[in-house]
């Protein structure tokens, strides 16, 4: 398999709730590392509420960090600036501004909403961010019970993603829903999603070595089983090319 790039990730040290520190920074490097990944885009929370960490701050800690784990380890791996932003009616002004950060300063925007949002809402976001230029990846999709169930009756399992999809979103899920099984309803969801190719990316969310931890092999077993390697590759890497390709340091 390609090598993996992580699009989600809570990993820099002491900026939000992911990584408290270095050391277990360093060590979520190196399990996502054995697990095949070679890039990472650090996205720290961007909560309009919260006092948030700057755009330089995020940028200087990924060069740290990529710099301190080839230094002290030998590995290989980009570190990209990036956020996940909550959305907010702002959205647009704050990044236009660079206050809140794109993806590796591409068009796309990690954006995420309260596991409760309305359908009606999230289709806002989404006409809103593509009308000023910017391609939205909805992070964690699982987790918006009104996109699974657009209809608010039965798991409708593509319906809401369609409709999403026509209107210019991009859907990331985590890599964990893989270990729910399928008589989890989510666990259910997230593989049918994957079965019917219209998930664009799979990444860890990664925030610590435990409860969130970086992408596993044991997930990455599923991965290989039951989806074409065509898509395996578009989903774990391809599809992030389209993202970090154009990089500039």
């Amino acid at each position: 398999m390609t090598n993996i790039t992580d699009i989600h990730t809570h990993v820099l040290p002491g900026i939000d709730d992911g990584a408290p520190d270095w050391n277990i920074c360093r060590q979520m490097l190196i399990q996502s590392y054995k697990s095949g990944v070679d890039s990472i885009i650090a996205t720290p929370h961007y909560l309009p509420w919260e006092k948030n960490a700057s755009a330089a701050r995020i940028r200087r800690l990924c060069q740290r960090v990529q710099e301190q784990i080839r230094e002290e380890k030998g590995i290989a791996i980009n570190i990209y600036p990036g956020q996940e932003i909550y959305y907010h009616g702002d959205i647009v002004e704050s990044l236009k501004t660079g206050k809140a950060l794109t993806l590796a300063d591409s068009r796309y925007v990690l954006v995420e909403f309260s596991s409760g949002e309305s359908y009606s809402t999230i289709k806002r976001a989404i006409h809103h961010l593509r009308e000023a230029g910017y391609i939205p990846i909805i992070a964690h999709v699982e987790r918006y019970q009104s996109i699974r169930k657009p209809d608010g009756k039965q798991e409708s399992r593509s319906a809401g993603l369609k409709e999403l999809y026509d209107l210019g979103a991009l859907f990331q899920m985590n890599t964990e829903v893989l270990q729910l099984g399928t008589f989890h309803q989510t666990g259910r969801w997230a593989r049918k999603a994957l079965e019917q190719k219209q998930i664009h990316f799979l990444a860890s969310d990664m925030h610590n070595l435990k409860t969130r931890p970086p992408i596993t092999k044991e997930q990455l077993c599923w991965i290989r089983k039951h989806l074409d390697r065509d898509y395996q590759n578009s989903i774990l890497y391809g599809n992030a090319v389209e993202i970090v390709g154009q990089w500039v340091q």
